[in-house]
């Protein structure tokens, strides 16, 4: 069956900010979750405004520029998720099968986490023996046994430890995920060997370091050290 990949929104948010407010007025940085790529839309500054640098903010433009700065701010923003640069780095392995690369690509830059196979090719409209078979060719190539379910589990995981701050339980991350806490708790413990607590002390950073020296130097066909 004939795959279909439609045009993804980036899950960003833009704050356009009146002459004479402040940002810390805007609520922003209080929020207990964090907040998607924000790009801030200021007027210029005057004598008295806070420097830009003090904005927590992923791209700043001022409202005369918005025409033709709007687009490239919003990529800036975007490029900051680690999801959306490794969308970008699985587009350019070109030893991957085509469909593969695409839809492996598409999982990750998905607002909400595509949890399974099934959900994927209910996405894509790829069928599920297309995915499994380019999956199998693409681990013949690299010498590696690797399981394509283990690449939905671990951007789950990593979605998981980016949501999770110090006033936001467990319970609501995988709630807001889909899941049951449990569902977490074994993947913490299966692919990085740790509880969620553990997990959340080595923080976001080092899991992504973990999954790329586990699973997606593997893909690339890099061998471990």
């Amino acid at each position: 069956m004939n795959g279909m990949l439609s045009e993804q929104t980036p899950q960003l948010s833009a704050y356009m900010v009146p002459p004479r407010t402040r940002w810390s007025d805007t609520g922003h940085s209080e929020q207990a979750v964090p907040p998607p790529p924000v790009v801030c839309i200021l007027p210029r500054p005057g004598n008295g405004d806070a420097p830009v640098e003090t904005i927590n903010a992923e791209s700043v433009i001022w409202w005369n520029d918005i025409q033709t700065a709007f687009w490239p701010a919003l990529r800036r923003a975007r490029n900051t998720l680690p999801r959306y640069r490794l969308a970008d780095e699985i587009d350019g392995m070109l030893h991957l099968p085509t469909v593969l690369r695409h839809v492996l690509a598409y999982t990750c830059r998905s607002p909400a986490p595509i949890r399974s196979l099934a959900m994927l090719t209910r996405e894509t409209r790829y069928a599920k023996s297309t995915l499994e078979y380019q999956w199998r060719a693409a681990c013949r190539k690299a010498a590696w046994e690797g399981r394509l379910e283990d690449f939905f589990d671990w951007l789950l995981l990593l979605h998981a430890l980016r949501m999770k701050a110090p006033r936001v339980t467990w319970s609501y991350v995988a709630t807001s995920l889909g899941v049951h806490e449990h569902t977490l708790t074994r993947l913490a413990h299966r692919l990085m060997g740790h509880s969620l607590a553990a997990a959340t002390a080595i923080g976001p950073a080092k899991a992504w370091e973990a999954f790329r020296e586990r699973f997606l130097n593997r893909l690339a066909g890099i061998s471990p050290n």
